[in-house]
Order: C-alpha cells, then sequence, then structure tokens
C-alpha cells in the first residue's frame, strides 16, 4: 500500500472516530479538535499491547497492516 493510500485511510478513520464522538456527546456545542496522526498512533499503540482477537480488531479497523510485524514495519507498505 502506497502513503497516499495509507494518509487516506488514516484520515477516514479519524473523520469517523470524529463524526461518532460529536453524535454522541455534547461535543456539539463545543470547539472540537483532533489529529489523525495521534488517532492513528494511539490505535496502532493498542494493537501492539494489546495481542490476540483485540489486536486483530484494531488492525482490521486501522487497514494499514494485517499483522503487528507488518504493522511495525518501517517504512509503511
Amino acid at each position: 500500500m502506497n502513503l497516499l493510500n495509507l494518509i487516506t485511510k488514516q484520515n477516514e478513520l479519524a473523520l469517523s472516530v470524529a463524526k461518532h464522538v460529536i453524535a454522541t456527546t455534547s461535543a456539539k456545542t463545543y470547539n472540537f479538535v483532533f489529529s489523525p496522526a495521534s488517532i492513528n498512533v494511539i490505535l496502532s499503540l493498542l494493537a501492539a499491547k494489546s495481542g490476540g482477537p483485540t489486536a486483530n480488531h484494531i488492525l482490521s479497523l486501522l487497514q494499514q497492516a494485517s499483522s503487528i510485524t507488518e504493522l511495525n514495519a518501517c517504512p509503511p507498505r
């Protein structure tokens, strides 16, 4: 996967998370700032530390890698 596709998927995920937060909280009346990169990093760290089915679920959500080893590979594929 090339860098442009990774960034696109990262932004789509971050927007999806932001929409969910706005829809389910009182954030509608406040300024709301988020970072797609930060959301991606946090989810990647959670996947790396959780292992098993939880890691697989987070990896499928990220849509960037099929395993923790692939997720940790540098540079991204």
